[in-house]
């Protein structure tokens, strides 16, 4: 007759699952922030390398100049509606947290990979 096994060992094992359960999730949540990290750097070197007259702002003009000759068969009106929904103050300019928030959404430019693209 097999023995019962012993109240504290039952509680071991599930602690020790516990325990993994939650390393993995901390080790996802740090791989999460690792992408998001890159990420975000990659959006500044974009800023930056838009921001053609330094002035820590994008113009409409900077950006769809630059969208248009980075995405081939994007069309000027295309970029100049980026630019507008971006544009939330609608200054006619995109401050760098316009501009985040913007590249941030999923939907902007419909992917990450076209962002890469792009620049």
């Amino acid at each position: 007759m097999p023995q019962k096994p012993l109240p504290g060992t039952i509680r071991a094992i599930k602690q020790y699952n516990l325990k993994e359960i939650f390393k993995q999730s901390v080790l996802f949540f740090l791989s999460d922030m690792r992408e998001n990290q890159e990420l975000m750097e990659h959006n500044k070197l974009m800023f930056e390398k838009m921001d053609v007259n330094r002035d820590g702002k994008l113009s409409k003009k900077e950006i769809v100049t630059k969208l248009i000759s980075h995405l081939a068969g994007w069309s000027g009106s295309y970029a100049e509606k980026l630019f507008d929904k971006a544009d939330v103050d609608g200054s006619g300019e995109l401050s760098y947290n316009e501009f985040i928030a913007y590249a941030l959404d999923e939907e902007c430019l419909n992917s990450k990979k076209v962002l890469k693209k792009a620049f």
